[in-house]
């Protein structure tokens, strides 16, 4: 198997596994963080996606996110840079 397989597999694996009791629809703000830290993001409408990551990193740029789930600890969704639409917060 391929480094990228194993990664798909793996992503597969951890949204299978979660159990999200909440989600919430994202408006994209450059400076208003999100109300929760989300666990993950549903994107609706692929596209960039620029969010400040829980613990380490802001203003990472996720470029062009296909439609579906994004798991990654995220506490801002930024309107500047940000393309993908139809973005809940999940945790």
């Amino acid at each position: 198997m391929t480094a990228c397989t194993n990664m798909f597999q793996g992503m597969r694996h951890l949204i299978s596994v979660s159990a999200f009791q909440n989600a919430a629809t994202v408006t994209p703000s450059d400076t208003e963080p999100l109300d929760r830290t989300a666990s993950a993001l549903y994107i609706g409408v692929s596209g960039d996606v620029k969010v400040d990551v829980e613990g380490s990193g802001t203003g990472i740029i996720f470029k062009a996110v296909p439609v579906g789930f994004l798991p990654v600890r995220v506490t801002k969704v930024y309107a500047t840079g940000t393309a993908a639409t139809s973005i809940l917060s999940l945790w």
